[in-house]
């Protein structure tokens, strides 16, 4: 079916909050002593955009992408639609990239690409 994401009762953000654990050697991390990160969790918008656009399955996933876009200073909505952008130019064959649907390395790779230009 055209425009169906099947895993998308995977994603749901009845949670109010999440707990993030971050690498040992991150700034946050150290500031405060290595007790990890609570966050509330996304907007829906950005669960819209890296869940339902890029089709990204799992919750924990998108956090990461949304804590990814808010230290390059990305806003994750439009960060979310460039990524869907470019996948779907990939899959019609427009642009020559590593990404696909649901990769989410790759989409970091991309929004840090960019974040870089």
């Amino acid at each position: 079916m055209r425009g169906f994401f099947d895993m998308v009762l995977n994603v749901n953000v009845t949670l109010k909050s999440f707990d993030i654990k971050v690498i040992p050697d991150d700034v946050m991390c150290k500031l405060l002593g290595g007790k990890g990160l609570k966050i509330e969790g996304p907007e829906y918008e950005t669960v819209y955009a890296f869940g339902g656009l890029c089709k990204v399955k799992d919750i924990e996933e998108i956090m990461y992408l949304n804590d990814l876009c808010d230290r390059l200073g990305m806003d994750t909505i439009s960060a979310g639609i460039l990524a869907a952008f470019a996948i779907e130019a990939v899959r019609r064959g427009r642009i020559d990239l590593d990404i696909d649907y649901g990769a989410v390395d790759a989409i970091a790779r991309l929004l840090d690409g960019k974040s870089r230009m």
